[in-house]
C-alpha cells in the first residue's frame, strides 16, 4: 500500500510539475531585460543589503529603510517597464519582423513556452543504457611471473593463512570451514608420486563433500 501511494504521488507530480529546463552556460544563453539599466542594478543591490542588515539587527530603524530600498526599486522597475513598453509600441511598422511580435502578444496575455518532458520510457531507457540488468565480465587470470608464488606450497604455510571467521568465498565456492573440517590424513597423489620434500594431499574430494553440509564450524 506504501508503494502504492508513492507511486501515485509521483504520477501526479510528473503530470502537474512543469518541466523546468536548467541552464548550463548562463554567459552565452542568458539575456537581460531590454528595460534592465544599471539603476535598477543599483536598486536591487541596495534592497539587498538593506535586507541583509535588517536580517542581521532587526531594528524598527533597519525596517524603515528596507522598506523604504524595496519601494524604491518596484517604483524604478515599474518606470523602466512602461517606458521599455511605450518606445516598443512607438517602434512598430512594416519592418517589425513576426517572431518579434509574436512574443509580444504572448507575454502581454501570460502565455508561456512549454518545454518538452522527459516521459517514463526515456528515462528508463537511459537508466537501462547507464545500468544494464546484465553485463558479461571476462573471468580473472591467475598468473604472475614470480617464481615463488609459482611453487607449491606446503601444509603449515596453508594453515598460517587461513581465518578463524568465514567470509565470502571465491569462484569455487570453498570457505575456511569446509579446510578446517577436511581430515587430517594426508593422501598420497593419485599416481603414488611425490615432491621430495613434501607431502601431497588429496582434498578434491574431501571438499566436494563438504560443500553440501552448511554450518560447519571449526574443529
Amino acid at each position: 500500500m506504501y508503494d502504492y501511494f508513492i507511486d501515485e504521488i509521483n504520477k501526479a507530480g510528473d503530470q502537474s510539475i512543469p518541466f523546468k529546463k536548467i541552464c548550463t552556460n548562463p554567459s552565452q544563453v542568458f539575456q537581460p531585460k531590454t528595460y534592465w539599466d544599471s539603476s535598477l542594478s543599483r536598486a536591487i543591490a541596495e534592497r539587498r543589503l538593506a535586507l541583509k542588515k535588517f536580517r542581521r539587527n532587526p531594528i524598527p530603524n533597519n525596517f524603515d529603510k528596507l522598506t523604504s530600498k524595496i519601494a524604491n526599486a518596484q517604483r524604478l522597475t515599474r518606470r523602466a517597464r512602461t517606458n521599455d513598453w511605450q518606445g516598443f509600441c512607438t517602434q512598430i511598422d512594416e519592418v517589425t519582423d513576426i517572431p518579434t511580435m509574436w512574443n509580444k502578444m504572448c507575454w502581454m496575455k501570460g502565455v508561456k513556452p512549454k518545454y518538452s518532458q522527459i516521459t517514463e520510457s526515456m528515462k528508463k531507457d537511459l537508466l537501462h543504457s547507464l545500468t544494464p540488468d546484465y553485463a558479461e565480465y571476462p573471468q580473472p587470470t591467475l598468473h604472475s611471473d614470480n617464481e615463488a608464488l609459482q611453487q607449491d606450497f606446503s601444509l603449515e604455510e596453508l594453515q598460517n593463512c587461513l581465518k578463524k571467521k568465514d567470509t565470502a568465498p571465491g569462484d569455487d565456492n570453498i570457505t575456511y570451514s569446509m579446510i578446517y573440517n577436511l581430515p587430517n590424513e594426508e593422501w598420497q597423489p593419485r599416481d603414488g608420486k611425490r615432491k621430495r620434500g613434501r607431502q601431497a594431499k588429496r582434498w578434491i574430494d574431501d571438499l566436494r563433500n563438504l560443500k553440501a553440509k552448511p554450518g560447519l564450524e571449526k574443529k
